[in-house]
Parts: structure tokens; C-alpha cells; sequence
């Protein structure tokens, strides 16, 4: 699957390292503010969601959209961190800053 970040913004809090924007051609479509998330070393991606609360009152995250495989969401998420890699050393040096979770302006 070939895919570009497109975008990427940084945002430091907690496990969050970012939003991404990814184009993948072949679908001839683009994933908006994906979060790459890093702990211990491992990094992992989360697609978008919305809170639901459930019937004994707690809260679970729906996704927005789901790959009925789960190799698949593997696969994509694979690729997307290899995405924003690429994305993130083709912009080396061009105004990438750390953010504490401050919108910086």
C-alpha cells in the first residue's frame, strides 16, 4: 500500500506525539487527524473516534470507520507510522517544534 502523510502536527501530551493527515491514491481518499501515540519506546496509531457511553454509564470509543480485518488496521497503521517517518525527516529543520499540548501562536 503506498500511502503520504500529507500533514503532520505535533502535540506533545501524555502518550500523544501528533495529528496526521494521510493520502493513500489508490482509495483516492485522505484520512484526517490520525494520533500517533509513543510509550515505553512503542509506537501505535489511533484512527479517530467518538465517545459513547454505554447502559452502565461508562464510556467506550467508537472509531469512525473500521477495516473489517484487523491485519488490515495492522497493515495501515504500519504504514502510516512509516509515513510520518518520512514526512518527519523531509521536514527536519523547518519549523518543527515540541509542544507541551500549547497552541503556539
Amino acid at each position: 500500500m503506498t500511502l503520504e502523510c500529507i500533514k503532520f502536527t505535533p502535540f506533545n501530551k501524555g502518550t500523544l506525539r501528533g495529528f496526521a493527515d494521510v493520502h493513500v491514491p489508490k482509495h483516492k481518499m485522505t484520512y484526517y487527524s490520525l494520533t500517533l501515540h509513543e510509550k515505553d519506546g512503542k509506537k501505535w496509531i489511533n484512527i479517530p473516534s467518538r465517545p459513547i457511553e454505554k447502559e452502565d454509564g461508562t464510556k467506550e470509543w467508537l472509531p469512525y470507520y473500521r477495516f473489517d480485518e484487523p491485519e488490515h488496521l495492522k497493515l495501515f497503521c504500519s504504514h502510516v507510522k512509516e509515513a510520518i517517518e518520512k514526512k518527519l525527516q523531509e521536514t527536519q529543520g523547518e519549523n518543527n517544534y515540541e509542544s507541551d499540548g500549547e497552541i503556539c501562536f
